[in-house]
């Protein structure tokens, strides 16, 4: 992956930020304030860039891939992720570029993320590289950056879609459940889909013969942060914790941390708009 040269650098901010509101009820998995420092900077970049990403486009790669795949959650609290991806989501709202590091993450190293803005023909794309060796866990140099953890996202519309589902595996729609269609339909690129989803979850929270319905409403909720309706969003989160745990992949604490995490990154991304 070609790597981007960043302009001077403009301004730095060391994120050393208070608690915001974890996840409810004792299910904050992560660590009660950070045991590493963050440094969060942003660069100018193509002044042509005119972005505005649905908040949940952005909070579902930043928690769920970024801060809860690669383990960061261990070891930075809630509620800094929570203000650093709504910083980030902030800087490529702007068009701009943005650097997240972690300060002495492994063996004297700092772990680094970099997110920023290249054009594919028509599509502008959303990257965001690191020098996390995925494979390994080790942290290597920062001229190794792009071949190792990556993130690649066409930027449709006003959406965050993961370029596998326009040029990769995940072209074609699943089949068999329709609480998995439901939630291919909120992440793919075709925006006609997105007015299916309430009921595609809703039906299939009812009719699936094993239906995961912890994940059915994280996703349910999901699709009333994309559409703004936090009130419902918030309703469908809390029954993640009352319907019974199937015992496989994600569990359903993990499950509401991680979607509590997304909700109040877009909450305070909507702040800031």
């Amino acid at each position: 992956m070609k790597k981007l040269m960043f302009m001077k650098k403009t301004l730095i901010v060391v994120l050393c930020l208070a608690l915001l509101c974890g996840a409810a009820a004792g299910k904050n998995l992560g660590p009660d304030k950070s045991l590493k420092k963050i440094e969060l900077t942003y660069q100018k970049q193509n002044a042509n860039v005119k972005a505005k990403i649905n908040p949940l486009t952005f909070a579902i790669p930043f928690c769920e891939r970024l801060a809860y795949t690669t383990g960061i959650y261990k070891y930075i609290s809630y509620g800094d992720l929570v203000k650093t991806g709504a910083s980030i989501y902030s800087v490529l709202n702007s068009g701009a570029a943005a650097t997240f590091k972690i300060k002495d993450y492994k063996a004297g190293k700092d772990l680094v993320f970099k997110f920023y803005y290249m054009s594919r023909v028509k599509d502008l794309m959303v990257f965001c590289t690191s020098n996390y060796l995925e494979s390994t866990g080790e942290i290597v140099g920062e001229d190794k950056i792009g071949d190792t953890w990556a993130m690649a996202y066409y930027l449709i519309g006003d959406k965050l879609v993961n370029y596998s589902y326009i040029t990769g595996n995940d072209k074609t729609p699943p089949t068999g459940s329709s609480i998995w269609l439901g939630n291919y339909y909120l992440q793919d690129a075709d925006p006609k889909n997105d007015a299916m989803v309430e009921q595609l979850i809703l039906d299939g929270i009812k009719t699936d013969k094993n239906p995961k319905l912890p994940a059915a409403y994280a996703i349910l909720s999901q699709y009333y942060m994309m559409v703004n309706d936090l009130d419902k969003a918030n309703a469908a989160l809390k029954n993640v914790m009352k319907v019974k745990d199937d015992g496989k992949g994600i569990t359903k604490d993990e499950l509401y941390y991680v979607t509590s995490m997304e909700m109040d990154v877009i909450k305070e991304c909507y702040k800031g708009q």
